[in-house]
């Protein structure tokens, strides 16, 4: 049900995802519990899932709950930490929460070079929404390198990374003020 759910939402078919990833998420909490990866991933795709039809504080809420679990279940460093702490600063960034947004950002960001090193794609997203953070709370001089950087590494990355070096290079070119 979560992967139906999952490529019914990346096909824009909310209405048809919603209730698999909420069934999905009641059938693995009674198998497994709250507090199990299974569980939290349901979550976290539910989140987004919510997030996507503007229910940011149910997101944010289900994003702190499988917080939670991947932080209690697989350790504070865990990169499912790294990568839940992402959309929860993204959330925060856009409510002006900037301190809080700020420092999930470089959470992740350090879970992300600690898990996979400097030169990884996932650490270049965590640098990006960091850079994006910094820019809001007028902070330029320490957004630009954090976009050079992960520019360098989305450039030389294999896969689909076409847009997100594109927007990268859209942000260099605006002006930061």
């Amino acid at each position: 049900m979560n992967g139906l759910g999952i490529v019914l939402f990346d096909a824009d078919r909310l209405d048809e995802a919603e209730p698999l990833l909420r069934r999905a998420s009641l059938i693995l909490r009674e198998m497994f519990g709250i507090d199990h990866p299974r569980t939290a991933n349901v979550l976290v795709n539910l989140a987004g899932l919510w997030q996507s039809r503007g229910k940011h504080a149910e997101a944010e809420q289900l994003l702190l709950r499988a917080l939670g679990a991947y932080e209690l279940s697989l350790g504070p460093d865990h990169p499912r930490v790294a990568t839940t702490l992402r959309p929860l600063a993204m959330l925060w960034g856009q409510w002006g929460r900037l301190d809080e947004a700020e420092n999930a950002c470089r959470r992740a960001l350090s879970i992300g070079i600690g898990a996979f090193g400097m030169d990884h794609p996932e650490v270049a997203r965590a640098q990006l929404e960091l850079a994006e953070v910094l820019l809001k709370s007028q902070r330029r001089d320490e957004a630009e390198p954090l976009y050079r950087r992960a520019l360098r590494v989305l450039e030389q990355a294999p896969g689909p990374l076409g847009r997100d070096v594109t927007a990268v290079l859209n942000r260099l070119g605006e002006p930061f003020d």
